[in-house]
């Protein structure tokens, strides 16, 4: 590939301002570890998850196996 590409999303109805999009980024310096710590407890509840329901299909297979 090219090196590392630059991804924006701009919505509709939405300029881009790159002025004023650093002053914002800046000022919201603290609700980014928020951000950061609510993502990090979602996709970790999402592994448990997919763990618990792959651990529950490991069992349910294993009894119907048995019982065959």
């Amino acid at each position: 590939m090219n090196g590392n590409r630059t991804v924006r999303i701009i919505k509709r109805g939405q300029k881009q301002d790159s002025t004023a999009q650093t002053a914002c980024s800046e000022q919201k310096s603290k609700p980014a570890v928020e951000s950061y710590r609510n993502i990090k407890m979602t996709v970790s509840a999402w592994v448990r998850e997919r763990r618990e329901r792959l651990a529950e299909e490991t069992r349910s297979f294993n009894s119907l196996f048995q019982q065959a």
